[in-house]
């Protein structure tokens, strides 16, 4: 794209919890937000209309789908009911798209269902923290543990004691690296030192999740992170005009 910051434009949802993420990697250019799906779809065909005569990039992220997820369920029958919704939505603004336009539809990650009684909770006077520089960090699918040094033993042999212990594996940043989990090349210094000590792989659909005394701990039923093949496979699908 020629003139990228008049080009490109980034719609996100107006509610989205992480917006100042987005307006960080939006790198300048611009960002407008929409309320409904209706929405959304005016806004893109408003914005590749006046684009008709030269290159143009609208990008609108969606979270209908992730959002029925944690609340019921990836199979629940809410879930599947978004899936056909925004299947119809695809269609429609498809059809409103100026020509020579392609349309692109990529998934952010996979999602897994998880039981309650797989979704195991750490907080501030947890045993376990007394062995922690600082709390879990990374994804709750897949927690980063910064050890105390000279307690990795200790730690290790109480994780394995609780009942987290019984759906996750501990390994290290080398054995990750080497086991090319994260990227088929090596990490970088700056990567693996963010992971801490340990990373907790799970076996199983499972979560980690560190939640201070004070705050509510949201309720999710499906999740995201991992390492597992229906968090990790996206789909790619491509449509013309």
């Amino acid at each position: 794209l020629n003139d990228r910051h008049a080009s490109i434009i980034s719609l996100i949802p107006d509610n989205l919890e992480i917006k100042p993420f987005y307006q960080w990697i939006s790198r300048n250019t611009r960002i407008d937000y929409f309320s409904s799906l209706k929405q959304a779809r005016k806004k893109i065909a408003a914005f590749l209309r006046k684009k008709s005569s030269e290159e143009g990039l609208a990008l609108c992220y969606i979270t209908n789908v992730k959002e029925k997820s944690e609340q019921y369920g990836c199979q629940s029958d809410q879930a599947v009911q978004e899936i056909f919704k925004l299947d119809a939505w695809l269609e429609h603004l498809h059809s409103n798209l100026p020509l020579e336009s392609n349309l692109l539809v990529i998934g952010d990650h996979g999602m897994i269902s998880i039981p309650q009684e797989k979704q195991y909770v750490i907080k501030e006077r947890d045993f376990l923290m007394q062995y922690l520089l600082a709390p879990p960090s990374g994804e709750i699918t897949q927690p980063f543990f910064h050890v105390i040094p000279g307690q990795e033993e200790a730690f290790t042999k109480h994780f394995y004691n609780i009942p987290a212990g019984k759906s996750f594996t501990l390994l290290n940043p080398q054995d990750v690296e080497r086991l090319h989990l994260l990227s088929p090349e090596l990490l970088c210094p700056g990567i693996k030192g963010r992971m801490g000590t340990f990373i907790g792989i799970s076996r199983e659909p499972a979560s980690i999740e560190y939640v201070c005394d004070n705050k509510p701990r949201k309720r999710k039923m499906a999740f995201s992170g991992g390492l597992r093949k229906e968090e990790m496979n996206v789909s790619l699908y491509k449509a013309g005009k």
